[in-house]
């Protein structure tokens, strides 16, 4: 597990096996016929799940898709339902650096302790 800091918010990154991260996700919401989950992320307890069977370039494209939820929470945008082009924009133009810096910094310090995969 890896503790990151979104506008001074928190979050947990953890990575769980697939069958863990299903039972986690089917919990969260209520229903029990999912095929697969890559990722989720649970807003309440401020956690980033990650599924760990998959392949290094699918968790680090997963885990820019989660940190986008965490900073559009963060950053007060979740209860919008319609974004303009604009606020695409904007929203991408200014979370790209922060969101690919966590990104590298999570898989160098994983790759550096020798362990692709987190608890």
């Amino acid at each position: 597990m890896e503790t990151i800091s979104i506008n001074d918010q928190l979050w947990n990154i953890i990575e769980l096996d697939d069958e863990k991260i299903k039972e986690a996700y089917e919990e969260e919401i209520q229903t029990d016929d999912l095929q697969c989950v890559f990722g989720y992320t649970d807003y309440k307890e401020h956690n980033i799940y990650i599924n760990r069977d998959m392949s290094y370039f699918a968790k680090r494209k997963t885990l820019k898709h989660e940190l986008m939820h965490c900073y559009i929470y963060c950053f007060g945008t979740i209860d919008r339902d319609n974004y303009t082009e604009e606020e695409v924009c904007d929203l991408c133009a200014n979370s790209c650096e922060i969101i690919n810096e966590i990104v590298n910094l999570y898989f160098n310090n994983n790759i550096e302790a020798g362990d692709e995969e987190s608890e």
